[in-house]
């Protein structure tokens, strides 16, 4: 992704207009990762968590209680650090996940190493916030947006309504939504939620769902 200016999309706005089409029960989520810790500061009233959470608990305080907040390696476990880019992928840290996935997620570790090798991955950063869509904090990298397959389904016709595009998907699990989006011009689902944000937007479908927009920009 380019170099980004000051935002000229009116996020409020395109928020607003989304919630009163599809009648979404909870407003979108922006998601940005950052290169470096310091530009959470550059956040307005950005709140830094002060425990260990699961990523999934981030966007809902989001999404449900209309706070900004900012994340670190230090606030999650290795798994989901791992996968929003805040900590390295090890070979030591893949064998524990295997073995911890073994005989729960997946028939053994081999299975699960499976796994383990197709995972996307957001790129390195020491950071990465996420604020209601709407408050226009920042240009987001990745917009999460929580809706039934009806809203999914309006979603998708809109961004077939013109340069009509079969769309493809994949699944592997709901955390990887977020990276999936980030390498991909064209947005995953899973059951949860999930959109990639402009140039050319795309997005994904499944019950209640997860859907993320990449945000593009030249």
């Amino acid at each position: 992704m380019g170099e980004k200016g000051a935002s000229v999309i009116d996020w409020a706005g395109l928020t607003q207009e989304m919630e009163l089409l599809l009648r979404l029960k909870t407003s979108p989520v922006a998601y940005k990762r950052l290169d470096k810790v310091e530009e959470l500061e550059k956040i307005p009233e950005v709140v830094r968590l002060e425990r260990r959470a699961s990523f999934c608990q981030v966007p809902a305080l989001v999404r449900t209680i209309g706070m900004t907040v900012g994340a670190t390696r230090d606030n999650f476990g290795d798994r989901c650090a791992r996968i929003n880019g805040l900590a390295p992928t090890t070979e030591k840290q893949v064998a524990w996940e295997a073995d911890s996935f073994a005989n729960t997620w997946f028939a053994n570790v081999e299975e699960a190493r499976k796994q383990m090798a197709e995972y996307p991955l957001v790129p390195p950063g020491e950071a990465i916030a996420l604020a209601p869509l709407a408050a226009g904090k920042f240009d987001p990298d990745v917009i999460l947006i929580y809706a039934n397959p009806a809203q999914m389904m309006l979603l998708m016709n809109a961004l077939q309504f013109k340069d009509y595009e079969r769309f493809q998907f994949f699944f592997s699990s709901a955390k990887d939504l977020a990276p999936m989006a980030w390498l991909s011009v064209i947005p995953p689902a899973s059951r949860p939620w999930l959109f990639p944000a402009w140039e050319r937007g795309r997005s994904a479908p499944l019950p209640r769902m997860r859907w993320l927009w990449r945000y593009h920009r030249k």
